[in-house]
């Protein structure tokens, strides 16, 4: 006997928000279709028998629609930062979507947006509906390559702002590989 789950009002606005635009749009899809088989994670999913996200979960904000704060604003939250005055490197988010102007990176790491990296880079595969939800809305995210051989001997610092009064959601899939 299967039991058929009632679509709670999160999920439905999920799919009436999925949108799979982009360059990426065809990994989004998939991973969207895959979360729509399951919904979010409930007590009967092994993996998620203690956390019940379908009763945590009541509604879902929208996908958030571009950066609505001025330069000056930006930069004085990343002055603020703890890492601010130790951080060898420094990959800045604003609002999802990845900031190159205002990131750097120490010798011997690769690093660029998701987005410009492109589905070679993505970690795909997962039956986990959680990140199949993540890798269906993402906007952006760091994808880091520490090269063979490289000595980074302080912190890089993934700094994820967000500067919009109105609540909204903002998914983003970081990506890092060490090489020998």
């Amino acid at each position: 006997m299967s039991v058929t789950l009632l679509k709670t009002p999160a999920e439905t606005a999920f799919a009436e928000a999925f949108s799979a635009q982009g360059p990426l749009a065809d990994v989004r899809k998939a991973a969207f279709e895959q979360f729509a088989e399951t919904g979010l994670p409930h007590r009967r999913m092994e993996d998620w028998k203690w956390t019940d996200l379908r009763q945590i979960i009541s509604k879902a904000l929208p996908p958030a629609a571009g950066t609505r704060a001025d330069a000056k604003a930006i930069d004085a939250l990343i002055a603020a930062t703890p890492f601010a005055d130790v951080a060898k490197g420094r990959l800045v988010f604003v609002d999802g979507t990845f900031d190159e102007a205002r990131s750097t990176a120490p010798a011997g790491v690769e690093f660029a947006s998701i987005a410009e990296a492109g589905s070679d880079k993505l970690v795909t595969g997962s039956t986990d509906p959680v990140a199949a939800l993540n890798l269906a809305f993402m906007s952006d995210g760091a994808a880091l390559t520490f090269k063979a051989g490289s000595n980074v001997d302080a912190p890089i610092e993934l700094l994820f702002m967000t500067t919009g009064a109105e609540a909204a959601s903002y998914a983003t899939r970081n990506v890092i590989v060490l090489e020998e």
